[in-house]
C-alpha cells in the first residue's frame, strides 16, 4: 500500500502513456487500413478502366474491319459481275465475298465431289468444315474468296 501512495503520479502517467501509445496504434492502423483500401480501389478502377477500353478498341476495330470488307465487297462487284455477298468473320479476322459460278454443277455432281474427299481424310475422323462448306457452295453455285 505504501508502494502505491508514493507512486501513484508515476502509474498514473505510465496508465496516460500506454492508453495514448494504444491509441496511437490503433489510429495507425486504421490509417493503414484505409490507405489499403483506397489503393484497392484505385487498381480495380484501373483493371475495370482497361478492360472497358479494351472492349471499346475491339468493338471499334471490329466496325473498322467490316467497313473495309464491305470495300472489298463494293470494289469486287465493280471489277465482276458474279459478286452475291459477303461476310466478315471476327473469329478468323477474315472478309469473305461470295460469287457465283457460271457452270452451276448438279446435286449429284456436288455430292460426287463431296463423297471423293472424304475418301481422302482418314477413317473416323470428323469431314473439316472447309469441305462441307465447299459441298455448300457446290450446291448453291457460288465460290468464295477470303481477304
Amino acid at each position: 500500500m505504501n508502494f502505491l501512495k508514493e507512486n501513484w503520479f508515476k502509474l498514473a502517467i505510465l496508465v496516460i502513456v500506454v492508453g495514448m501509445s494504444l491509441g496511437v496504434l490503433n489510429y495507425l492502423n486504421t490509417r493503414n487500413t484505409l490507405v489499403k483500401q483506397e489503393q484497392d480501389a484505385r487498381v480495380l478502377q484501373d483493371t475495370q478502366n482497361k478492360i472497358a477500353k479494351a472492349e471499346s478498341d475491339k468493338k471499334e476495330y471490329i466496325a473498322n474491319r467490316k467497313k473495309d470488307c464491305l470495300a472489298i465487297y463494293e470494289t469486287e462487284g465493280k471489277k465482276f459481275n458474279n459478286v452475291t455477298s459477303w461476310s466478315y468473320d471476327e473469329s478468323t479476322d477474315s472478309c469473305k465475298v461470295v460469287y457465283a459460278v457460271k457452270d452451276k454443277k448438279t446435286i449429284v455432281q456436288c455430292a460426287a465431289d463431296f463423297a471423293e474427299a472424304k475418301k481422302l481424310l482418314p477413317e473416323g475422323k470428323p469431314v473439316p468444315s472447309f469441305i462441307t462448306t465447299d459441298y455448300a457452295h457446290c450446291v448453291d453455285g457460288t465460290f468464295e474468296n477470303t481477304f
